[in-house]
């Protein structure tokens, strides 16, 4: 799928830029593709690090 046939339902972050930059790596000539994932769709989700700006939880 390229980024003129990606539809906002397929990806829906919350944040405008992540969506967009989501966008950018479904086009032909990107080596990696970014795929929003909702935290929800996880199972076995726990949290493994929490400091500065972010928290890292590993998950199946």
């Amino acid at each position: 799928m390229d980024s003129q046939n990606f539809s906002k339902k397929e990806c829906d972050s919350g944040n405008l830029e992540i969506d967009n930059l989501i966008k950018e790596t479904h086009g032909n000539n990107i080596r990696y593709r970014l795929e929003w994932i909702p935290f929800g769709d996880f199972t076995d989700a726990r949290k493994v690090a929490e400091g500065g700006f972010s928290i890292v939880y590993i998950a199946k």
